[in-house]
């Protein structure tokens, strides 16, 4: 092998390791995995030694632009100790766990909640939406899979209209230049989402939901060729990952049409 061909080798390989992929885990592996974590926790504990959580940072020393311009976490890592001399640290682990619990149950059911319900039912011991979002997410970072995988989905929030059509699975596809003036909703797991032009030229993200209802009335893509979106104020995720995946598919710029209220963006 040249030293050439050898160099190339090993940068591929250091950038495959720079960053983080979340995929998408049938129920099985994921349910697999927690029998697992839980398994060699039991035999941690039985033996009184501690179990130390390796999950992914979440904050902005662990991100990174990559190659094509896109916003990646990358695989830097801490540990969360059940031994803890800190309260807030021993917390933090617990809810790990109280979380993983509910996911096995949810999944052994076969069934999927949102992020709100999934709250709700384990209310007691969160206190804050906030809070439990952010050990979900360390759980999906703990087993290695995306938030869906885990049957915990985000709430439907969001309209999408326009000159597109909407592809999911194996269902029929929807023409957005026929869905009405409130458009089509945005589900809350568009992992098996695709798109097909109907010649738009644009993607224009409307903040108010009353405007995006006032022009999609006046069926504003018969003038401008474009697919509207609405997050119905602050887009949430899942309107974001839509806007994302127009905009990769189609080809096409995303321009936001907004108030210039500058203290409630």
């Amino acid at each position: 092998m040249s030293k050439q061909k050898q160099e190339t080798e090993e940068d591929a390989l250091i950038e495959e390791e720079l960053y983080l992929d979340a995929t998408k885990w049938k129920a099985g592996l994921v349910l697999s995995k927690i029998q697992q974590l839980a398994i060699e926790f039991t035999r941690a504990v039985t033996s009184g030694q501690d179990f130390p959580l390796s999950l992914h940072r979440r904050d902005s020393k662990n991100v990174l632009w990559d190659e094509e311009g896109k916003l990646r976490l990358g695989t830097q890592k801490v540990v969360k100790c059940m031994f803890s001399r800190q309260a807030a640290g021993l917390k933090r682990y617990a809810m790990i766990w109280k979380i993983m619990a509910f996911v096995q149950r949810l999944l052994l059911e076969e069934k999927q909640c949102t992020q709100r319900e999934a709250y709700y039912c384990l209310v007691n011991h969160f206190s804050s939406q906030g809070e439990f979002n952010e050990a979900l997410l360390e759980v999906a970072s703990l087993i290695g899979c995306s938030r869906i995988s885990l049957g915990i989905c985000a709430a439907s929030s969001g309209s999408i209209a326009g000159s597109v059509l909407w592809l999911e699975g194996g269902n029929q596809p929807v023409n957005c230049t026929q869905v009405g003036s409130t458009g089509k909703r945005v589900p809350g797991d568009i992992e098996s989402v695709s798109f097909s032009s109907l010649g738009a030229r644009y993607i224009i993200v409307v903040e108010k939901d009353a405007v995006f209802t006032y022009l999609c009335q006046h069926r504003l893509w018969e003038t401008l060729p474009c697919v509207l979106v609405t997050g119905c104020g602050y887009p949430p995720l899942m309107v974001r990952a839509v806007v994302r995946l127009l905009s990769d598919t189609l080809k096409i710029p995303a321009v936001g049409l907004v108030d210039y209220n500058q203290h409630q963006l």
